[in-house]
């Protein structure tokens, strides 16, 4: 399995093992409430890849030519109502995805949440739901 497919179906479980919570705004004062007691699951989940940095690499004082440094992906959830995305957030921010060294994959990849961008539905006549759009550095350790 290659390191693309390896990060790409790594983030698409990343995007549905997540904690969404559904959240209600209060039609007079929009005071927000998230139901602590339920939760939702993404309509959508989508992951690519989207820019890539090169080092030069050395082994034993010698140039080995160039190998992938950081390699930048996204994560975009798409959900049919309004979503609390803080304990997702919370998650991959203090537990980072590493997927691990084995004998059939020789680099190790650790993934670090960057930013995120969000699009919330209109308050009193949602047509849609929250989407989301998580920038996260892949890091590819070498070989």
């Amino acid at each position: 399995m290659s390191d693309r497919e390896r990060i790409h179906n790594a983030m698409i479980l990343l995007g549905q093992s997540g904690v969404y919570r559904p959240v209600s705004h209060d039609k007079d004062t929009d005071l927000l409430t998230v139901d602590e007691g339920s939760m939702v699951v993404p309509a959508q989940v989508l992951t690519n890849e989207i820019d890539a940095t090169f080092e030069t690499t050395q082994r034993r004082r010698r140039t080995r030519g160039r190998e992938r440094q950081i390699w930048t992906w996204i994560l975009i959830l798409a959900f049919n109502e309004e979503v609390s995305l803080e304990e997702f957030e919370e998650e991959v921010s203090l537990n980072p995805t590493l997927l691990a060294r084995d004998a059939t994959h020789p680099r190790q990849v650790e993934f670090d949440l960057v930013s995120v961008n969000y699009i919330h539905p209109p308050r009193q006549a949602p047509e849609n739901g929250t989407s989301a759009t998580y920038t996260f550095n892949v890091r590819v350790s070498p070989v």
